[in-house]
């Protein structure tokens, strides 16, 4: 699902472990087939309106009831409904799951290749349809391949927040009851590597998908709510200018002095010098490093898939902004998603010079001192793939960021 939703350019290994088979930041669904049938969109006769009740039974776990809004996703809630109405999903399992991002079900295949025979219209910001319900925990949401309109029978459940997805996967429902369901598939499915490949021996398997029918208008469930500080931008009040420095200090490493330009990335150093003054910083680690290319941290869950609670504006040229800092060795940057105002806290130094993120990343500031640091991090530091990703007990802790003037 999103780990198989989505697919990786270079550019996104930068961010928060972006988007791509294997990363928590995408779902996948690998069916690419194009069936003759024609494409469920919100243009067809039939589709269902108002919110609907339903009950996902799992052998060995138990049920988790849902509400689908067919107000604010009719075409998925009448693909779902229509599937669930026919049997579709009875016996099917959940083939990928993945603690505190999702689990994935709804494949005939059980592999992540397979689906339903029709496709259906993506509704969600990126495929031209608004879609206003976030990606936080509990929400059900389609899983598709990388064509908009290719989500057919496959969908996830989040276990925790992840909104990075938002704008680009269809979200369609929220569970009501059963989340604890959720958390012990999450917490307990073997899984045999970082995509969350579940054996199919291992795989929960749903006993029913039951439509309990359509809630009434005094029965209306209410959806989840995203409590989401307004945006900082180059609007907003008290940014900082000037130049202002910075000693990132990293446990059996050393310290790290930088050079943050408020001039260049007002909304972005402005950002991360109010991040240090909450001591945010102290004690997270960098948990995907690549040597010759980058180290990333800031993030509090130390997976990548974590940030603080305040996004900002993207300061770079992709994003409508001039930024005239070059992605050479020694810079620091901001990590983000797809959306180019996702990053919150999560950033990156430079290894060695990538100026193929140049436009479509915001560097701020430059090391001055400690650039060794940096070097022997990436050369000590043992890696679980290609992605960088760097294991709990092997990541480098950050012991302060501390404001040297």
């Amino acid at each position: 699902m999103k780990k198989k939703l989505l697919s990786v350019i270079l550019l996104s290994a930068v961010v928060l472990a972006v988007s791509g088979c294997g990363k928590k930041d995408d779902v996948s669904d690998n069916n690419g087939d194009i069936t003759n049938t024609a494409l469920l969109t919100q243009q067809s006769e039939e589709l269902l309106s108002g919110q609907y009740g339903v009950e996902i039974e799992i052998e060995e776990y138990g049920t988790i009831a849902l509400t689908l809004d067919a107000d604010l996703a009719p075409v998925s809630v009448t693909n779902f409904v229509n599937l669930a109405n026919d049997n579709f999903y009875d016996g099917l399992t959940f083939h990928r799951i993945m603690d505190g991002f999702m689990m994935q079900g709804g494949d005939p295949e059980g592999t992540g290749m397979g689906g339903s025979a029709q496709n259906i219209q993506g509704e969600f910001a990126a495929n031209g349809v608004t879609n206003t319900l976030n990606h936080t925990r509990g929400v059900i949401s389609m899983a598709r391949a990388t064509d908009p309109n290719s989500a057919s029978s496959q969908f996830f459940i989040v276990h925790e927040d992840s909104t990075f997805l938002d704008g680009n996967y269809a979200a369609f429902g929220w569970v009501t009851d059963g989340m604890d369901i959720v958390d012990t598939i999450c917490t307990s499915a073997p899984v045999v590597d970082n995509n969350g490949t579940v054996p199919a021996k291992n795989q929960p398997v749903i006993k029913d998908v039951r439509i309990i029918g359509e809630l009434g208008k005094d029965a209306l469930s209410t959806k989840p709510t995203l409590l989401t500080p307004s945006m900082l931008t180059r609007d907003s009040e008290g940014l900082l200018s000037g130049k202002h420095k910075v000693e990132i200090e990293i446990e059996n490493y050393g310290t790290i002095a930088l050079t943050l330009d408020a001039d260049l990335a007002p909304v972005t150093v402005t950002n991360f010098i109010n991040l240090v003054k909450d001591d945010f910083y102290n004690g997270i680690t960098f948990h995907r490093i690549i040597s010759g290319f980058m180290i990333q941290g800031g993030d509090p869950q130390g997976t990548g898939m974590g940030g603080s609670e305040q996004k900002i504006q993207g300061e770079f040229v992709a994003n409508g902004i001039v930024n005239s800092l070059s992605h050479t060795r020694g810079v620091i940057s901001m990590a983000r998603t797809n959306d180019p105002n996702s990053a919150s806290s999560q950033f990156f130094i430079m290894h060695q010079d990538s100026p193929h993120l140049d436009g479509s990343y915001a560097a701020f500031g430059q090391v001055t001192s400690g650039i060794e640091v940096v070097d022997a991090i990436c050369k000590a530091t043992p890696v679980q793939d290609g992605n960088g990703t760097v294991s709990k007990a092997d990541q480098p802790k950050i012991k302060e960021i501390r404001i040297v003037e």
